[in-house]
């Protein structure tokens, strides 16, 4: 994994290649209690390609999101309200079909 310096939120974040197979993945977990908007921060850098979203909610459950980085720019994505629990997350991986394209990884927020 590679990271950036100078873009992201907080002045930083993190970038691999995509593969056809996942090589780098990140999960980003908090216990929640109720309604919380899940979201994920995709900066102007190192975000070219589709990526899966998984958010993991209320007694295990999961769905998964497909976004492309490249429609984002410095801006934050809403990827739904669900009920948090103590099974609360949102994962990603750099699985995608072209090794030509990056992916970025960067803040979240569960927003009550």
């Amino acid at each position: 994994m590679n990271s950036t310096s100078s873009c992201g939120y907080d002045g930083k974040s993190y970038w691999y290649y995509g593969s056809s197979s996942p090589t780098s993945t990140g999960e980003w977990a908090k216990e929640l209690n109720g309604r919380t908007e899940y979201a994920v921060y995709i900066p102007s850098c190192n975000s070219t390609g589709s990526v899966k979203y998984h958010v993991w909610y209320e007694d295990g459950q999961r769905v998964d999101l497909n976004v492309n980085q490249l429609n984002y720019s410095n801006e934050w994505v809403i990827l739904g309200t669900y009920y948090g629990d103590s099974y609360s997350s949102i994962g990603m991986s750099n699985n995608l079909a072209s090794s030509s394209s990056k992916v970025v990884w960067d803040e979240v927020r569960f927003k009550n």
